[in-house]
C-alpha cells in the first residue's frame, strides 16, 4: 500500500488531477509554508488562479484565522469563523504534517466550507431560545396576577406545599397572612373602577416593600391578598402583619383628592404546627381575618381556635 506521500504525489500529478474533482478546497505547503499546490476548489474559494497562488506564502492568501492553526505542528482540526474572498464564513480547517519525497517536511491544508450547516445550528438555537423565552414568559403570565404584579392564587398555594414540606423536615415556622381592604366597595362605587384598581395596585406595592425577599406577597381575590413567611415563629408574624397594617393606612384613593378615601386592612393569620395541611392552615387564617372584621375591621387577629 502506497504511503501518504505517495498517494499525495498520485492526487496531484495523476493524469486526470484526481485533486480537482475533490470537493474540499486543498493547499499542500513546503516547509517554509509557501503554496506547492492547489485545487480547483481552492482557486475558486480564494477568487485567484492556480499560477498566481502556486509559490505564494500561505499567509497572504488565507486569512489569519486560519494561518494561526499553522503554529501547532502535529495534526490540527478546527473551526474557525473568518473572511474569505470578501466573504463572512465558517470553515473547518484540517492541518496535517506531510513528508514529501524530496524530504522537505510540509503540510496539507484542507478547508470546508460549514457556513450554512453553522447558519442552521444557529438559527435552531435562536429558534429554541425563543421559545424558551416564550415557555418563560408563559409561565410567568400563569403564575401572575395581571393587574398588581404580585403572584396569583395558584402560585401562592404551590409555595405553601413546598415551603410547608420543608418545614415538616426541619421543624421551623411557616405563617401566612390573608388581607382584606376594607370597605373596599366603596372606592369602585364613588370614584369607579380604575380608581380601584390603583388602589389595589397601591397596597400591592405596599405589601411587596414591606415583606422580606423570602416571603411571598399574593392576590388570592377581588380585594384579598395574602403573604407566606417562611421561618417566622408567631411572635414575628404578629410583627409583621402589624407592619403591613400600618403601611397601608397610609394610602388614599385618589391620591391628593379633597375626598379621597383612607384605605385600611383587616388581617387574619395562622402559623403551621409542622403539617402539610396548606388548606387547613389556609382556612385558619381565613378564621382570624373573620374575627378582624367583626372585631371592627382594621386589626390584626389570630384564629381563635389557634
Amino acid at each position: 500500500m502506497a504511503d501518504p506521500a505517495e498517494q499525495l504525489a498520485l492526487l496531484r500529478d495523476g493524469p486526470f488531477r484526481l485533486i480537482d474533482h475533490v470537493r474540499d478546497a486543498l493547499l499542500v505547503l513546503d516547509r517554509s509554508d509557501r503554496v506547492t499546490e492547489c485545487n480547483r476548489a481552492a482557486a475558486s474559494a480564494l477568487g485567484l488562479t492556480r499560477d498566481a497562488i502556486i509559490g505564494a506564502p500561505v499567509q497572504q492568501l488565507l486569512p489569519r484565522e486560519v494561518t494561526a492553526l499553522l503554529q501547532c505542528p502535529v495534526h490540527l482540526r478546527s473551526e474557525v469563523s473568518t473572511s474569505l474572498a470578501g466573504r463572512a464564513r465558517w470553515l473547518e480547517v484540517d492541518v496535517t504534517p506531510i513528508d514529501p519525497p524530496e524530504g522537505r517536511g510540509g503540510r496539507l491544508i484542507i478547508t470546508r466550507d460549514i457556513s450554512e450547516r453553522r447558519h442552521a445550528q444557529q438559527a435552531l438555537m435562536d429558534s429554541r431560545r425563543a421559545l424558551q423565552a416564550a415557555n418563560a414568559r408563559l409561565l410567568e403570565q400563569s403564575i401572575t396576577d395581571p393587574l398588581t404584579g404580585l403572584r396569583n392564587r395558584r402560585f401562592l398555594f404551590q409555595r405553601l406545599r413546598e415551603e410547608a414540606s420543608r418545614q415538616r423536615r426541619s421543624g421551623l415556622h411557616l405563617g401566612l397572612l390573608l388581607l382584606d381592604i376594607d370597605h373596599f366597595k366603596r372606592v369602585n362605587d364613588t370614584f369607579g373602577h380604575p380608581a380601584g384598581d390603583a388602589g389595589l395596585v397601591a397596597v400591592a406595592r405596599s405589601l411587596q416593600q414591606t415583606i422580606r425577599e423570602s416571603d411571598v406577597a399574593a392576590r388570592v381575590g377581588g380585594e384579598e391578598f395574602a403573604v407566606m413567611a417562611v421561618d417566622t415563629p408567631l411572635e414575628g408574624l404578629l410583627c409583621l402583619a402589624e407592619r403591613l397594617r400600618q403601611a397601608v393606612a397610609g394610602i388614599c384613593v385618589p391620591p391628593g383628592a379633597a375626598n379621597a378615601l383612607a384605605l385600611t386592612v383587616s388581617i387574619g393569620l395562622a402559623v403551621g404546627t409542622g403539617s402539610d395541611d396548606v388548606d387547613g392552615l389556609f382556612a385558619a387564617a381565613d378564621r382570624g381575618l373573620y374575627r378582624a372584621k367583626r372585631a371592627g375591621r382594621n386589626c390584626v387577629m389570630l384564629d381563635q381556635d389557634v
